[in-house]
Formats: C-alpha cells, structure tokens, sequence
C-alpha cells in the first residue's frame, strides 16, 4: 500500500531566517506545507514567495501567545496588561487547563486570524497551534467554533505521537500540564520511559482527535516530537518504519530562531532539521518506507 507523507514547516512568517529555511527545505527537500503566523513579522513576504511555489501548501499556525492579537475585540483572558498576547507558552497553558479562558474570545481570534490570511489571498488547507495550543481544554472549544464560523474545509493536526524509537534522548517537551487527566497505559509508558513530553502532548491530542469531524479531518498518524530533539537520519527511518496510518504528518521547524535562545530543540537542532530535510537519503528513506510526498489539498481533494 502506498502511503501518503505530508510534511509540514511551522512558524512560517515570523522572521526571514526561518523563512528561508523553509522555503530551501521546500525547494531541494522534503517540506510540502508551512503554516503560517498570522501576526508575524515577515508574513506576506512569506505569501508573496509561496506564490512562486504552487506545489507549497499553506495552512494557519494560530498562534496565541506571541505579538499582538489581530481581533479588534480584546481577548482579555488571553492577554497581559499591554494587550498583547502572554508571551509565555506556560502561563497560557495554566490558563486553559485550570479553565481560565473565555473560548468566545479565542473563537474571535482564531477567526481574525484566518481572515488576515484570505485577505492575503490564502485559503488555509490547514490547521495547527503554535506551541501545539489548538488541542487544549477550552482553547481547543474556540478554534474549532472559529473554523465552524468561517466554514473551514481543512486538515487538522492531532499531535498524537506514538513511542520515540530506542536511541532517542528523552522527550521532555514540551511539558504541557495535563490538570486531572488520567494517562491511559500507552502514554503511561511513555511518561515513565522518560518522554513526558510524548506523553503529556498525546494525552490532550487523544482526546482532540474524537472531536475533528467533517468538514475537518486529521491524519491519522503524527511524527515531530522524538525528530525534533533527534533529527537523524536513523530515527526518521525507524519512525516512518513503525508510524501507523496510511496518511501521516511530520511536524518540522527548520532553521535558527535567531535571538530566541533556549527555543524547543534549541538553534542547533533546527539546523539540524534543515540538513535532514534537505538530505537526498532522507527522501530515499521515505521512499524506502513505502510513502509518497503530498500536500494537505491532496488530502482534500
């Protein structure tokens, strides 16, 4: 059987030195979308080289911690004093698992977000969270009422990763509170074999996943946490290898975040994601694994 492999480079348009690692890893590599930050700083340029490239699918990256809101209703619930976003990934997730976001105000920003983007010309074919918010309690109820809003026909990630393969460091981010959950024994496991992170982030996707229902459907395999603190040529070949699903998603950050020490995976392994990326054995390995490279419009069509 022929799988499908869509690889996907986040954080697209926030600042021009990631935006030329994903669009090299485009270009000579692997990545066939990016997800774009509806706030970032070097967005349209972004847009304006996507049109160059019509085989480059592009989604929305709802982001709700960095910058500034696009919503002209303030999200208080979201928000510090100055009125921009926390800018801290930890705060707002206490906030949304001990259930102190109004769902109403990130309903009004997810929709303005994915407006910014058709008012660019993108149509986004899909859907994920910076900082993986989108599968969230209480933040998960208003992106999706916000994709019910603007009648969204897209793919939705469902960050619900499967054990990293043995020679991987521990997966400890990213350390996502779980609140009151109960850790099913497959993500038990893993929480005692060191990769909280796996662990912490698959627990809250489980749940997301019985929630994304037509128009929306989910790939039903992911990959990105155990390559993104590995990127190896090894580990993508023992993850493609044991993957379940006949359509899988990988979740890429290539390139440096200049300024942003102590980002997931630090500088280094984000170069790192760009080398193996754009390393022709990698492609041989997707091959060799039995998947093909598509986009999220091959999903949809």
């Amino acid at each position: 059987m022929n799988r499908r492999l869509v690889v996907v480079a986040d954080d697209a348009g926030q600042d021009a030195v990631r935006d030329a690692a994903i669009l090299r890893a485009h270009d000579v590599g692997l990545v066939t979308a990016a997800s774009l930050v509806a706030n970032g700083a070097t967005l349209e340029a972004f847009v304006a080289a996507a049109r160059a490239r019509p085989r480059l699918s592009l989604g929305l990256h709802v982001n709700l911690t960095e910058g500034r809101p696009l919503a002209l209703t303030r999200g208080f619930t979201l928000t510090g004093p100055g009125g921009a976003f926390l800018g801290d990934k930890q705060a707002l997730w206490r906030r949304a698992i001990e259930a102190q976001v109004d769902a109403v105000e990130v309903e009004r920003e997810v929709v303005a977000q994915w407006r910014h983007l058709e008012a660019l010309g993108v149509t986004p074919d899909h859907v994920n969270g910076h900082q993986q918010v989108h599968v969230l309690p209480t933040l998960s109820d208003g992106v999706l009422a916000a994709l019910a809003a603007v009648r969204a026909r897209a793919v939705v990630r469902v960050p619900a990763e499967d054990d990293p393969p043995a020679g991987v460091p521990p997966v400890r981010l990213p350390a996502i509170p779980v609140g009151t959950a109960v850790f099913p024994p497959r993500r038990l496991a893993q929480l005692r074999a060191g990769h909280g992170g796996v662990a912490g982030l698959g627990v809250h996707a489980d749940r997301f996943r019985r929630r994304v229902v037509a128009p929306l459907v989910a790939p039903e395999g992911f990959l990105g946490l155990a390559l993104g603190v590995a990127p190896r040529l090894d580990v993508l070949v023992e993850s493609l290898r044991r993957v379940a699903g006949a359509t899988v998603e990988w979740m890429t950050h290539p390139g440096a975040m200049p300024g942003r020490p102590g980002t997931y995976g630090g500088d280094a392994a984000r170069d790192a994601e760009l080398a193996l990326l754009t390393d022709p054995a990698a492609r041989d390995a997707v091959e060799a694994a039995g998947f093909s490279l598509a986009s999220f419009r091959d999903l949809l069509a």
